[in-house]
């Protein structure tokens, strides 16, 4: 599968073309529109736009590696966060300091040729607003979810679940027979929790990170 397309119905809508769109402009549009993000309030306008925003699914290329850094960037602020509050300052200036460079050094990696990391991303007019990585191991047949994240500006659009449709068809059409992936239990992860039960994922094992001040 060398390109992913989620074809548009005829009630979707489709954003300005991408030679006069960036990624703020996306966000002009949909607020716009009296819409937030999905980690605001409900809103039911917010709703209607996301189930017709229409988007595509393709392979990684490397002119695209900076908006992911956005995305990334934009998607795991509250995800910090979450942990820094969860850990406490005391702990958090220490086990989490320099958690958002080292994640950015990651994502740089599994993107560059070689890595042994596939990376499939998602467009709105052309412009990246997700992407999902993966690897596999051909030995074992178990495929691996690993770093991936939407803009909040689409949440509720589908595109995580659809991201995680997409590499999982890659997985087994490259002969795995198990996927997994790694998610966290705070307040933070549940949209990523529900895109992942939504893409299937059911059975998990319960695991817990434990800090102690010394």
């Amino acid at each position: 599968m060398d390109s992913a397309s989620l074809q548009p119905g005829t009630s979707r809508l489709v954003l300005p073309s991408a030679g006069t769109t960036n990624q703020k402009d996306i966000c002009s549009t949909l607020q716009h529109f009296g819409c937030g993000n999905a980690h605001q309030q409900p809103n039911p306008a917010y709703e209607d736009l996301m189930s017709k925003l229409d988007f595509e699914i393709r392979p990684f290329a490397e002119k695209d590696l900076p908006t992911l850094q956005e995305v990334r960037e934009a998607a795991f602020a509250p995800v910090f966060r979450s942990f820094r509050s969860i850990m406490g300052k005391d702990i958090a200036q220490f086990a989490y300091a320099d958690a958002e460079v080292e994640q950015g050094a990651h994502l740089d990696e599994i993107c560059r040729p070689g890595s042994g990391h596939n990376v499939y991303v998602a467009t709105v007019a052309s412009r990246v607003v997700g992407f999902c990585g993966y690897r596999v191991d051909s030995e074992s047949k178990v495929g691996e979810i690993g770093l991936n994240a939407v803009h909040p500006d689409v949440d509720g659009a589908g595109i995580g679940t659809a991201l995680y449709e997409c590499v999982l068809a890659q997985m087994k059409k490259e002969g795995m027979a198990v996927a997994t992936v790694s998610t966290g239990r705070d307040p933070s992860h549940e949209p990523a929790r529900r895109a992942y039960e939504k893409a299937g994922f059911g059975r998990g094992v319960p695991s817990i990170w434990l800090l102690k001040k010394l």
